[in-house]
C-alpha cells in the first residue's frame, strides 16, 4: 500500500486504505515514539545549557544574576552564524584582545548587546566571552525562532 505518513506534534497519524483502495483513507493514531517525546521536550524547553566563558568572572554580581534569572528572546537578527538576542546587559566588562571563538560562544557587546556565536561563526572576536554553550545547547537554540524565550542553565565542568 503506498500511504502518505503524516506526523502531527505529538503523535502520528498514518494514513491506511485497503489493498485495492477501495476504502476511503481512515486515519489511525499511534502513541509517539520515545525519539519524538525528545525532540518535542527540546522543542518545548526553554533552558539553554552553558558552561561558564573566560570572561564571566568579570561580570558585577548584579549582572551575573540577571543573566542567570532572566529569561531573554531571540531577535529577528539571527542567522547561522549568531543569534542577537532582545534584552540588553549593562556592559561593565572592558574590553578584551582579539581572543579565540568557536560555536556557542556568548559574547557581550561594549553596548550590552548578547551575541551567541552559532555553527557557521568566526575563528576570532574581541567581545567578552561571558558563557559556551555546550553542544546540546547550541543544538536547542538551532531550533528556535524569532521571539522564542530561552534561559540560560550554567553547568559545572566535570
Amino acid at each position: 500500500i503506498n500511504c502518505p505518513l503524516i506526523l502531527t506534534f505529538p503523535s502520528i497519524i498514518i494514513l491506511s486504505s485497503d489493498s485495492n483502495n477501495n476504502v476511503p483513507l481512515v486515519p489511525i493514531l499511534i502513541p509517539p515514539l520515545p525519539d519524538f517525546i525528545f525532540i518535542s521536550e527540546v522543542l518545548l524547553s526553554d533552558n539553554i545549557d552553558c558552561y561558564k566563558g573566560p570572561e564571566y568572572d568579570r561580570l558585577s554580581i548584579k549582572n551575573k544574576d540577571i543573566l542567570l534569572k532572566k529569561e531573554f528572546s531571540i531577535s529577528n537578527n539571527h542567522n547561522r552564524m549568531g543569534y542577537i538576542l532582545e534584552q540588553n546587559l549593562k556592559n561593565n566588562i572592558n574590553p578584551i584582545l582579539t581572543s579565540h571563538v568557536m560555536p556557542g560562544t556568548v559574547q557581550l557587546t561594549p553596548g550590552g548587546k548578547i551575541i551567541i556565536l552559532m555553527r557557521d561563526c568566526q575563528t576570532t572576536g574581541g567581545y567578552p566571552r561571558i558563557l559556551q554553550l555546550t553542544n546540546n545547547g547550541i543544538n536547542m537554540l538551532s531550533q528556535k525562532m524569532t521571539n522564542s524565550v530561552i534561559k540560560f542553565n550554567i553547568k559545572e565542568i566535570s
